[in-house]
């Protein structure tokens, strides 16, 4: 607008000029009173025949240079760097200002019609790169590539923790010198079976099915202590309710059916473990581990009753192998116990094996998936073995641990019996807490 308006006021200021020149050379007589005709008033150089189409070659002229000088100020602007503008929302360009046009010398001469220029979009690749708004959009792209689905920054610590926990609860791990865990648990478990009887009835004996249903529900305390030299002290106390009914069948009719339970302090366990290989290339983490069961729950058992503990006193061994391979921690157990005759009855040994892995599903949570199998020989009364009392127990257990935070973890799990001898099933619910300083740390 601002070369327009200019234009124009040049053109009214010549024709003004023109315009009052012309009046005034013909206002004005002579003194001797003789007639006078007018004169126009002439630029230097021009014919007075010629007047007025100078003039408009003139104002035609005038024009044109002024549409050249705007061409030329819009293409200086265009091929020129463009500052960026702020994001305010509102469009701030100015044309830049043409300077005052000059006459030309010859305006005679034509000149062929111009075509107006036509305006270029500005060229955003030549815009500074140091620009302030160059690094407010770095900014916002390095807050949305950090907002984005499945991206998010986590620190080894607490990549680490779920999984260093999970392991060290399932013995997988051993606890740093110095640290403790106190792990409070409760757990409810359920089993169901039958065996075949016989009743003795005014007819003699008949055949008939016995179902024994057991309801467990327990609470448990483990501690966990950190030793120097890559060792574990170990202690269990648990606490069992038990519920057991038992219901005699003569075909599909129950003949009988008596209900115990027991209550008490279940068999103390205490143990001891030591890392004999650290982890280092293809070779596995390897932990040795001695327990003994102690018969102390057995002191509790009523009569007729499924009993508090296992009735004898038991040793068991066990090696267990740990292999990573992230997100997933491989782990493997053997283990064997012996149980100490009592009362002319030595139960059979036992062989367990369980493989399981670990997922670190998330920093602060993992998953866990074991099979446990157990092989149980016969029992022997009076050195004799019984037909038929060796067992199969396998089971699938399956859980998830998450921290609760620095000092706290808390663990879920569930176990599935997939043979008869095994519980049905048994739920679990533990929480851990860690303390530290009781040796100096590693």
């Amino acid at each position: 607008m601002y070369p327009i308006r200019k234009m124009t006021l040049s053109i009214v200021c010549l024709l003004t000029i023109s315009l009052l020149t012309s009046i005034s050379t013909s206002a004005l007589a002579q003194p001797d009173g003789a007639n006078t005709e007018e004169t126009p008033v002439l630029f230097p150089g021009e014919a007075s025949e010629s007047s007025i189409p100078e003039l408009r070659l003139r104002i035609k002229k005038l024009v044109q240079e002024l549409q050249i000088k705007r061409r030329n100020s819009e293409q200086e602007d265009n091929s020129g760097t463009l500052p960026v503008p702020k994001n305010t929302g509102e469009n701030t360009g100015i044309s830049p200002t043409p300077e005052a046009p000059s006459i030309s010398a010859d305006p005679l001469t034509p000149e062929p019609p111009i075509t107006p220029a036509v305006p270029q979009a500005p060229d955003t690749s030549k815009v500074s790169a140091s620009s302030p708004d160059d690094s407010s959009n770095t900014s916002e792209k390095s807050n949305t590539e950090l907002a984005a689905p499945g991206q998010f920054e986590v620190d080894e610590e607490s990549a680490q923790r779920a999984l260093e926990r999970t392991l060290v609860q399932s013995g997988a791990l051993l606890l740093q010198s110095g640290q403790i865990d106190l792990e409070t648990s409760l757990s409810l478990a359920r089993n169901q079976q039958s065996v075949p009887a016989f009743i003795n009835t005014d007819t003699g004996l008949l055949a008939a099915s016995e179902e024994h249903r057991d309801s467990t529900l327990g609470a448990a305390f483990h501690l966990r202590i950190g030793l120097p030299f890559e060792s574990q002290l170990e202690l269990g106390l648990p606490y069992k309710y038990i519920d057991s009914t038992s219901i005699t069948r003569v075909g599909f009719q129950a003949a009988s059916q008596r209900s115990t339970y027991d209550d008490g302090i279940g068999d103390i366990v205490i143990g001891m473990a030591k890392t004999l290989l650290k982890e280092k290339g293809r070779r596995p983490d390897l932990i040795a581990r001695l327990s003994w069961d102690a018969d102390n729950g057995d002191t509790n058992k009523q009569e007729g009753s499924r009993g508090i503990g296992s009735g004898h006193n038991e040793l068991s061994g066990s090696l267990t192998v740990t292999k990573r391979q992230d997100p997933l921690i491989f782990t493997g157990n053997l283990r064997y116990e012996y149980a100490k005759s009592k009362h002319n009855t030595q139960p059979g040994e036992s062989i367990g094996l369980t493989i399981g892995t670990v997922l670190a599903a998330s920093p602060e949570t993992s998953i866990r998936l074991a099979l446990n199998q157990t092989f149980i020989s016969e029992t022997k009364v009076n050195h004799q073995k019984v037909i038929g009392s060796e067992r199969v127990i396998a089971s699938l257990s399956l859980g998830a641990s998450s921290v609760l935070n620095r000092g706290s973890f808390l663990n879920a799990s569930v176990d599935m019996g997939l043979t008869e001898e095994a519980t049905d099933y048994s739920l679990n619910i533990a929480y851990i807490k860690r303390f530290t300083g009781l040796f100096s740390s590693r």
